[in-house]
Order: structure tokens, then sequence, then C-alpha cells
């Protein structure tokens, strides 16, 4: 599975002491794929996304609905990633 598309964002829940960080993957065959490091949870969600300006509201919105099965992290969160401020999605 090839990347297109990357990045990652923090909603300001409380789930952990640095809040809910997801990294998502955009992924060539138009899945998303997220990790939330801070609930431990990897999941590819099962509606295709068919822009590439992928949003944390659109990915968080999946994840909220329950709208993805389990999945396997396809790749190393960069160590420095900056996951900003609290979006409060």
């Amino acid at each position: 599975m090839d990347i297109i598309k990357q990045g990652g964002y923090n909603t300001g829940r409380m789930y952990g002491p640095f809040g809910q960080r997801v990294y998502w993957w955009f992924m060539r065959d138009h899945s998303i794929i997220f990790c939330d490091l801070d609930r431990m949870i990897v999941g590819q969600t099962k509606e295709e996304y068919d822009d590439l300006g992928a949003t944390a509201w659109w990915v968080q919105a999946q994840y909220d609905k329950n709208a993805y099965h389990m999945a396997c992290q396809p790749a190393i969160i960069p160590k420095d990633f900056d996951f900003g401020v609290k979006l409060r999605i």
C-alpha cells in the first residue's frame, strides 16, 4: 500500500496526558488509516475518501461513528511530529 499524504491532529479530548493524538495516512486506494496514539487504536476507514485535501474533521467523523475496521499501522509516526493545538473536535 502506498501512502499519498499523511498528517495528524489533537482532538483535545482528554484520553491521556497529551489529549487525544491521532495520526493518519491517506492511501493510494483512497482509504485512510489512522492511529490513535493515546487509546492505542489503529483503524482503516470503510468509506473511501476521494479528496487529497483530507481533513482531521473527516477522519475524526469516521472514527466517531465507528466507520472503520481494525488495521495495521503502515508506517512509523515521525518522533518530532507536532500535533499542534487542540482542535476540540
